[in-house]
């Protein structure tokens, strides 16, 4: 029988931003092939919890090992967008460590934002990701979201970035609760 690790879902503490940037770097370097100029303005963007600390609650998931994944989950109330509807629940930047990847981890974050906006009593939750993260994409749908292209978007007009290297399409879902 495979012994998988216990793991623990809590809240981040500053001190924790380090290793949670250091997460989320190593998580998206592989997809660095994609065009270097938005992928870098996307990891950079993503890294930078510090500034973003206040509009949402920071999670991880740990383990043994420590840090293993990290969602940032914010209510209606906090969001500081107009990406999606502004009623609407949503998480952002849902990372696992390479070394913990296909043990489920980004399901239980996906399911632990779920659960947190149906105890708020949110009617929508929803989300942003890129269109060229297909494993991201499938822990979504499997978690019951449905493409909702109307709020699509593309990096470059969020992120101020030249298209000459390419853009990226971010790729909007939503569940309803």
């Amino acid at each position: 029988m495979l012994d998988i690790p216990k793991t623990v879902i809590r809240r981040a503490s500053r001190a924790d931003i380090p290793e949670i940037a250091d997460l989320i770097g190593r998580a998206l370097a592989p997809f660095l092939s994609i065009g270097r100029q938005p992928i870098e303005r996307y990891i950079a963007y993503s890294r930078n919890i510090a500034d973003r600390w206040s509009s949402g609650d920071v999670l991880v998931v740990e383990d043994a090992e420590g840090i293993a994944g990290t969602v940032t989950y914010v209510d209606s109330v906090r969001r500081q967008d107009s990406l999606l509807p502004v009623e609407w629940a949503t998480f952002r930047t849902l990372a696992v460590h390479p070394r913990a990847r296909g043990r489920g981890l980004g399901g239980q974050l996906v399911q632990h934002c779920i659960e947190t906006a149906r105890n708020e009593r949110a009617a929508v939750i929803g989300l942003h990701t890129g269109a060229f993260m297909a494993t991201a994409r499938g822990v979504y749908q499997r978690a019951g979201f449905q493409r909702s292209p109307e709020h699509d978007f593309f990096a470059s007009s969020f992120l101020a970035f030249d298209t000459s290297e390419g853009d990226l399409l971010v790729a909007a879902y939503r569940l309803d609760l």
